[in-house]
């Protein structure tokens, strides 16, 4: 979809300051959305929203948010009422990895990603839903991923689950307020070249082999998710590969699809 349909209007993404969550900004401001976007780095979101500005039009607002605090979501709903933002596209995107075995790990650091990747969206969502409503329209996109569909994810433990959650949320949102003008997307992208595996055991195995021939673009993953919340489509899975691998680990037995999450997690 191409053209200016967000001339007006205000989109907010988290996790803006790299990755899937930059190309969703700049994926709506050239569609001529307003943009606020959310992170932790103050640096790279003033970047961010400054060229947005100067090459596209728009009004682009950093604000710097770590959500893994759990007072975060309800200061970004203060913070759009005492400047009069209305949001009408919410991009939860935010997110990490988390490497080794669930007991070798602090439960701080377990905590934080519930925080961050499960219950930020959902109540972010819950904030902001009402004023979509109000007028009519409402376009969320939650940022999932194809691991929600396997038998556990070890050595990621809850990532699978929190996926899980995500899009069950956004599935329940799109048939709940379809009447009320309210697009719920779950964007499942497959590999993607981002940040989000730095520093990581997979960094080295998905940057070679077969899955660096399965890359996908932060670029082709929100252009393809925007034009499914556009036009209604609930559920979108990115790369063919990705659809494949899916399906098989849907349909499969249940003992082979466990084998198969487990080979993809690095020890």
């Amino acid at each position: 979809m191409s053209g200016r349909e967000g001339e007006g209007r205000l989109g907010l993404v988290t996790g803006a300051s790299s990755g899937i969550g930059w190309a969703f900004a700049e994926c709506l401001a050239e569609r001529g959305w307003n943009v606020v976007a959310v992170a932790r780095r103050r640096d790279r979101l003033e970047a961010l929203t400054d060229t947005l500005s100067s090459h596209h039009g728009i009004d682009a607002v950093p604000l710097v948010a770590d959500l893994a605090d759990p007072g975060a979501p309800a200061a970004i709903a203060s913070e759009l009422d005492r400047r009069a933002l209305a949001v009408d596209f919410l991009v939860n995107n935010a997110g990490f990895s988390l490497h080794g075995r669930y007991g070798d790990r602090p439960w701080a650091e377990h905590q934080r990603m519930l925080q961050v990747m499960g219950i930020a969206p959902c109540e972010l969502t819950h904030r902001l839903l009402a004023g979509m409503v109000e007028r009519r329209f409402g376009r969320i996109v939650q940022v999932a991923s194809p691991a929600a569909f396997f038998p556990g994810s070890p050595r990621a433990t809850l990532y699978a689950g929190v996926k899980a959650l995500v899009i069950r949320l956004s599935e329940a949102i799109a048939e709940e307020y379809a009447r009320e003008g309210i697009h719920s997307t779950a964007s499942l992208p497959g590999y993607t070249d981002t940040e989000i595996f730095d520093g990581t055991p997979w960094s080295e195995s998905m940057a070679s082999g077969p899955m660096r021939r399965m890359r996908l673009t932060p670029r082709q993953v929100a252009e393809e998710a925007y034009d499914a919340c556009m036009s209604g489509r609930r559920v979108i899975v990115h790369g063919r590969f990705t659809r494949v691998f899916t399906g098989l680990m849907q349909r499969g037995p249940y003992r082979l699809a466990a084998r198969m999450a487990a080979s993809l997690t690095p020890e």
